[in-house]
């Protein structure tokens, strides 16, 4: 149960029970106690303001005397719910503030206290001390004043000391203390601080520089400043030894001029350098005189936070579009690979001048296809455009929330409607919450046309995934269709995604008509030009480290090689691979084989002693089916069996084709098959020792 400002901050009954306590100090309450303390347990979450439009009138009537009296004939003593874990209090009367002790227990964690202009620091400091004598295990404290620090800095740097499971804590900027400082480093579990500033603050004198030991704060995460710019630089700057943090919230509504934020970001990205999430916030406005909507802000001047390298959220909020252009959004695409959130001024006025046009979001989706949320303003002048295609190729991969404020919609609506969900894969949600400043604009007209704009991207967004693409087959499907293609079109596949280029380059390496290929990944095969010449390969250079991870990249997608060195076709350059070339390449490989890892199916058929060698690296025991032609003479042939004996012991299937007088060669070898399904041998080679080995 949680009690807001729209409700009084106890029930009816108890206000009544107050009015009329006088008039029944000397009867038992037995009933209304059991009934209060019914609901009492219930509550989780206290707010209390006494000068809210909502409740602050009867809010008034709940003073320090009163419940202390409710106190006093309370069964147990205790006039506060048992189980609040949420408590809010704003009181800008002396009385009003110290209402607040009763409700604190022990139950509470996260505790907001708010004094006003009317409570004197004298009240202020009894209040702070009160408290002190409570205990707590509160994990978030927020605390907001009017007056200087110069009575409580004391008792409240105590009060956090007696806190040491405080998570998160937020302080006016002004309460920057010494005392405060040296007793924040001792908060091991703080991961949040927050600097907060109150608009009806008068100027406050700087103090003191703090000074702080390096890295006091490591595990602190969070840091929110909200100030003015001078003092936001001033505070980065005495923090900077002692904070690493990873998100950064900077607010700041008294902006004059473009400069003062030109001279922010670098000093944000000098003192924190790790941040994975920045925040500028300069919407925020009070006065009727402030200057921020006479301010224009560039991307340019937000380019020096380009080196906080591993930022994933950035975010910008001011009250008139931010110029940015396409060289800007490059940029960004290069400086945070990692970025998932970007947000450009969302709260921008609907007509405003210098939004992003809604044409730019197929480059958008290019640049940052893994964005996960796209707030900014677009501008509803440019017509939109679309070309009619809803698979196109740059799409955002993880877009689920399009935000785009208080932007007007297009008059063709159905237009922008389709080019949202032509280029978001995801089902992505269009919101246009304004700023709270101007709720009433969700009744209006502008509203309910986004909401159309939202149907018609899910509709199409529907579509695609009913529709199934070439590029959506399985795997095993692609391959098979792979395998009908040829060469030259399996090369133009390769380029066309990086599905489709794995998947391509397996069908295309598979079967290798050569080993020239797998030679030339690693040096060049040189012709001199005339017809006569012959080809030859240069090893002048040794083959470089990225060479050979090249050749194992491809390597490890061959599963068959045929080597024939009186072929027509590849004669010349098959005749260039010889025994001497092979063993060289074998000898200067990093792991000294180079034999594809996962062969399977060899056809080597040679006529020349040179190449008939070269196969000897070839034989491994990956090999499961040997075709081997040799004729050359006994003695060649003879040498390549016996090698061949002791690397293929996997083989399934052989077919051979020797010279005569080999029979006690190749029956030694087929002793050795275990696993040999499928034989083919000469005709003179069927002879009763054969068919024994057999």
């Amino acid at each position: 149960m949680e009690v807001g400002y729209a409700a009084p901050i106890l029930p009816p009954w108890v206000f009544r029970l107050t009015k009329v306590l006088q008039q029944f100090l000397d009867c038992p309450m037995t009933g209304n106690w059991a009934r209060f303390d019914a609901y009492a347990h219930r509550i989780r979450s206290i707010t209390f303001d006494d000068d809210s439009p909502w409740g602050g009138k009867k809010n008034r009537a709940v003073t320090f005397k009163t419940l202390g009296e409710l106190s006093l004939y309370h069964p147990r003593g205790a006039f506060f719910p048992p189980n609040v874990r949420e408590l809010s209090w704003a009181g800008q009367l002396c009385d009003s503030a110290l209402s607040v002790l009763p409700f604190i227990s022990k139950s509470l964690e996260n505790f907001h206290l708010d004094l006003g202009e009317d409570v004197q620091e004298n009240t202020a400091q009894k209040l702070i001390h009160s408290i002190l004598q409570r205990q707590t295990n509160l994990k978030s404290f927020s605390f907001e004043s009017s007056f200087p620090p110069d009575k409580i800095s004391e008792y409240l740097a105590q009060l956090i000391s007696n806190s040491p499971e405080l998570e998160s804590i937020t302080l006016p900027r002004y309460y920057q203390t010494q005392a405060i400082a040296d007793t924040l480093c001792h908060l091991r579990k703080l991961k949040s601080l927050q600097v907060s500033h109150r608009w009806d603050q008068p100027h406050n004198p700087r103090g003191q520089a703090l000074n702080f030991l390096p890295g006091l704060f490591l595990g602190l995460h969070t840091v929110e400043i909200d100030a003015p710019i001078q003092e936001i630089t001033r505070i980065l700057t005495e923090f900077r030894p002692a904070l690493r943090p990873r998100n950064l919230t900077i607010s700041c509504a008294h902006l004059n001029n473009a400069a003062d934020v030109a001279a922010l970001t670098p000093v944000v990205a000098q003192c924190c350098p790790a941040l994975q999430a920045l925040s500028f916030n300069f919407c925020r406005s009070t006065s009727a005189s402030t200057t921020v909507d006479t301010v224009d802000l560039a991307f340019t001047i937000f380019q020096p936070v380009f080196a906080c390298r591993d930022l994933r959220t950035f975010r910008i909020g001011f009250r008139k579009p931010i110029t940015v252009t396409e060289h800007d959004l490059e940029g960004i695409a290069r400086a945070w690979p990692s970025l998932q959130v970007l947000a450009l001024a969302p709260e921008s006025q609907r007509q405003a001048a210098g939004a992003l046009s809604w044409n730019m979001l197929p480059l958008l989706a290019k640049i940052f296809p893994n964005l996960e949320e796209l707030s900014t303003a677009f501008s509803s002048i440019d017509s939109v455009s679309f070309a009619g295609d809803i698979f196109p190729q740059a799409q955002f991969q993880s877009l689920k929330k399009l935000g785009v404020g208080m932007s007007a919609a297009p008059n063709d609506h159905a237009a922008l409607g389709f080019l949202i969900g032509a280029h978001c894969r995801l089902p992505t949600s269009i919101s246009c919450e304004p700023s709270v400043w101007e709720q009433r604009w969700q009744e209006s007209s502008g509203y309910a046309r986004w909401r159309d704009v939202e149907n018609v991207a899910r509709r199409v967004q529907q579509t695609k995934e009913e529709i199934l693409t070439f590029a959506d087959l399985p795997p095993e499907l692609l391959l098979a269709v792979f395998s009908y293609a040829e060469q030259r079109e399996l090369a133009a596949a390769a380029r066309v995604c990086q599905k489709w280029s794995t998947l391509a380059l397996d069908a295309l390496w598979k079967d290798l008509d050569s080993v020239v290929p797998l030679v030339e990944l690693v040096i060049p095969l040189i012709h001199a030009g005339d017809k006569q010449a012959k080809w030859s390969w240069s090893l002048a250079q040794k083959p470089t480290e990225s060479q050979w991870h090249r050749y194992d990249a491809y390597a490890s997608r061959v599963r068959t090689i045929k080597f024939q060195d009186q072929s027509y076709a590849r004669r010349q350059r098959n005749r260039a691979i010889t025994v001497k070339l092979i063993n060289a390449l074998v000898s200067l490989h990093p792991r000294g084989a180079f034999c594809p890892p996962r062969l399977r199916k060899l056809e080597w058929s040679s006529v020349r002693a040179e190449s008939a060698l070269a196969v000897v690296p070839f034989l491994c025991d990956t090999l499961e089916d040997l075709d081997l032609g040799l004729h050359m003479g006994p003695k060649v042939e003879k040498g390549i069996i016996k090698q061949a004996a002791g690397r293929t012991p996997r083989l399934k299937s052989l077919y051979l084709s020797v010279s005569d007088g080999l029979e006690s060669s190749v029956v030694l070898w087929l002793s050795k098959l275990q696993l040999l399904e499928s034989l083919s041998l000469p005709i003179d080679y069927q002879t009763r020792a054969m068919m024994r080995a057999i």
